[in-house]
């Protein structure tokens, strides 16, 4: 049996008794990761044998071995046969839903490319741009947690701990070729890696080239993006192009024409924006749409801001930035209102019909995607919804 594991914290009180080394495993990683029970576990609390003082230095500790990462001093012989049994499993064993989901991706005979990675990450931008540069048809998952299992899996597997992007790609063109791992997205910068040869290692994948993928350096139209910045101002939270093209961090996406003075401080921030009143600015997707959820609070404000929507890249219409549109900073932002308002807005810009096609083929390829449930036969959006359906698009771009 394995020694009863307590951590005395306020509402916390775990004990393992009599479970098998995978569970143990999961249950001691819950218990490193668990900062408040870190932080609230008295300085008298044994652990095993192991005080809360040590607790908080040992269960942060990523090492696999238990008893070093912990310190820990259980003298039994089954706990000592179970540390030692954690210590030899392979990747599979220790990861075996991860290792599952993996399998499942690969086994499926139409994907030729697969990318997993953490998005704060620049390295999976990279693969994506260059990806998307190429049209080439991808599949996998992107994570925004740090400590995601299916990052630790991908590294055990790879022996690659330095990693946090992987990608991997067919090794001919047979329908069930095996997998090469080709590394992380930063070997696919295109400094390291030649349009030609990307080509030649998708062709003998037999990947498509024929898919369309959302573009840093595309906007919300479908032509090139433009600078936000005016002039030599270097105070617009730009990218150093210029442009509103962040993809990591507080994701400056949106291009205020002229900021209102009060922006920062109804989207519960520090008073910075009153130095940048009336002036060009990336301000963040999460503040945009909270600033237009809570547009009562501030009506004149919520009424003259103006996007330039020509520098707002179309990558604010996918997927990946609903957890944006949702919530700026643990304040929750109506993701319907700030969508809606932008692409009004974006509408009421352009007298080009290809250009105002282009916005409604972006908008309605996000709302009909499954990730955005809350889009879909939404009474908010009813007036968007109208004029829209007025945009009459013969093509698309």
């Amino acid at each position: 049996m394995f020694r009863s594991l307590l951590c005395k914290c306020c509402f916390l009180s775990l004990q393992l008794l009599g479970i098998g080394s995978e569970e143990a495993l999961s249950a001691l990683t819950a218990l490193r990761e668990d900062d408040e029970c870190h932080q609230r576990a008295p300085e008298g609390t044994e652990v095993c044998g192991l005080n809360a003082l040590q607790l908080r230095q040992g269960l942060k500790d990523d090492s696999l071995d238990v008893r070093t990462g912990l310190g820990l001093h259980c003298q039994s012989a089954q706990d000592s046969e179970l540390i030692a049994g954690i210590r030899d499993q392979n990747c599979d064993q220790r990861w075996p839903n991860e290792a599952r989901l993996i399998r499942k991706y690969m086994r499926n005979s139409s994907n030729r490319i697969l990318l997993f990675g953490w998005m704060q990450c620049p390295c999976v931008g990279i693969a994506q741009s260059r990806f998307a540069d190429a049209n080439l048809c991808y599949v996998g998952r992107q994570w925004e947690n740090p400590r995601s299992t299916l990052m630790k899996y991908l590294q055990c597997r790879e022996n690659d701990p330095q990693s946090h992007s992987f990608i991997y790609l067919r090794s001919d063109s047979s329908e069930n070729a095996i997998w090469s791992f080709a590394g992380n997205g930063f070997a696919f910068g295109d400094k390291i890696m030649s349009s030609a040869s990307l080509s030649n290692k998708a062709a003998k994948a037999d990947a498509s080239m024929e898919c369309h993928h959302a573009h840093i350096n595309v906007n919300v139209y479908g032509t090139q993006l433009e600078e936000c910045r005016v002039g030599k101002d270097v105070a617009g939270s730009w990218q150093d192009d210029g442009t509103c093209s962040e993809q990591i961090g507080g994701v400056h996406q949106i291009c205020i024409e002229k900021l209102p003075s009060d922006f920062s401080k109804q989207t519960h921030q520090s008073a910075w924006s009153e130095t940048r009143a009336g002036k060009r600015h990336c301000v963040c997707i999460g503040a945009w749409s909270l600033y237009m959820t809570d547009a009562s609070k501030h009506a004149d404000g919520a009424k003259n801001i103006m996007p330039h929507c020509r520098a707002i890249p179309e990558t604010v219409f996918t997927p990946r930035y609903l957890r944006n549109w949702r919530d700026w900073n643990g304040y929750p932002a109506s993701v319907l209102r700030g969508l809606q308002d932008l692409v009004m807005r974006c509408l009421e810009q352009e007298d080009d019909v290809k250009l105002r096609c282009g916005l409604k083929e972006r908008f309605l390829k996000l709302q009909h995607s499954p990730e955005a449930k809350e889009l879909q036969h939404a009474d908010q959006l009813s007036a968007l919804d109208s004029v829209l359906a007025e945009e009459h698009c013969l093509s698309h771009n």
